[in-house]
């Protein structure tokens, strides 16, 4: 599946951004900067340009006003949307201003309900929101995989949770939104799965420190 990546002004996160040849990277304002520094092609850069400090010299550029409803990061997935994409990875949207962060985490779950792929690369972490019926019921990871997951419950409960193979095992869970029942639950070297059976789930994925 192609994949359409967005970089941001904030902390770049964890790992790298690796292309493919019908991939695209759309560099949001102050993200130019982080593209730059690591040597990363940019597609398209889209912003109202208040945390780069300059208009860059760039033939696809899209300038939006400072006074506007939608974040640079949202304005640049809706450009994805546009050219067809329906897989996303962000970068630097996560540090900064939390109020951003939290930002693009509601419009993953927006995303998710109409089954656009969408993650969010944070510092030692991935964030990702399933929507049943959309992007699927059911999680699996490897025996090697290391760190802990976190699961809450966005909008609604999530109902029929059963998580096998992990340290804190569950059988037709129910989470609530206003309860953190699903926090840090860690992989122990067995195969995980995670299946539930409606919600919208979100899961933040998080590495060993």
């Amino acid at each position: 599946m192609r994949t359409c990546y967005l970089v941001g002004a904030g902390v770049f996160g964890s790992g790298s951004l690796r292309r493919d040849a019908d991939d695209i990277v759309i560099a949001c304002d102050g993200g130019l900067s982080a593209c730059r520094d690591r040597c990363i092609d940019v597609d398209y850069v889209i912003g109202d340009f208040d945390s780069l400090g300059f208009v860059p010299e760039t033939e696809n550029y899209i300038r939006l006003p400072v006074e506007k409803d939608i974040t640079d990061m949202k304005a640049g997935v809706d450009v994805g949307l546009k050219l067809g994409f329906k897989s996303f990875e962000l970068y630097g949207g996560t540090g900064g201003r939390l109020s951003h962060t939290i930002a693009n985490i509601q419009m993953m779950i927006g995303l998710a309900s109409q089954g656009v792929k969408c993650r969010l690369h944070g510092e030692g972490s991935v964030i990702y929101v399933l929507s049943a019926g959309s992007t699927g019921r059911q999680l699996h990871f490897p025996s090697e995989k290391k760190g802990s997951i976190s699961l809450f419950a966005v909008g609604g409960p999530v109902k029929g949770l059963t998580i096998s193979g992990m340290k804190y095992d569950v059988a037709d869970c129910v989470l609530e939104p206003s309860f953190p029942l699903g926090v840090s639950n860690s992989f122990i070297g067995r195969d995980a799965f995670v299946e539930y059976e409606d919600g919208r789930l979100l899961v933040i994925e998080e590495t060993c420190t």
